[in-house]
């Protein structure tokens, strides 16, 4: 599982709108989103639940590491921090 920890415009500055805003925070479910190059991605969100899921614009790139994942959209990157199953 992934939590929402940051949102920025592609020149890597912060989004402050309300639904940027609104976003971090939420934690995803990695198994049961879409999330790969070439596609609109969809992040199936499981905290605050499926009903704050979110689409968005097709998906560049995505990097991850051990702990991290960062997901560049044609309007957005999306970071993300790694967190246990339970939390």
């Amino acid at each position: 599982m992934y939590k929402i920890i940051r949102i920025t415009d592609n020149n890597d500055v912060d989004k402050t709108d309300e639904d940027a805003l609104g976003r971090i925070g939420r934690v995803i479910d990695e198994n049961q989103s879409l999330i790969s190059p070439g596609c609109s991605g969809f992040f199936y969100c499981v905290v605050p639940g499926f009903h704050k899921s979110l689409r968005t614009t097709m998906i560049r790139r995505v990097k991850r590491d051990e702990d991290s994942m960062i997901v560049k959209t044609e309007n957005s990157i999306y970071y993300f921090t790694k967190i246990a199953d339970d939390e």
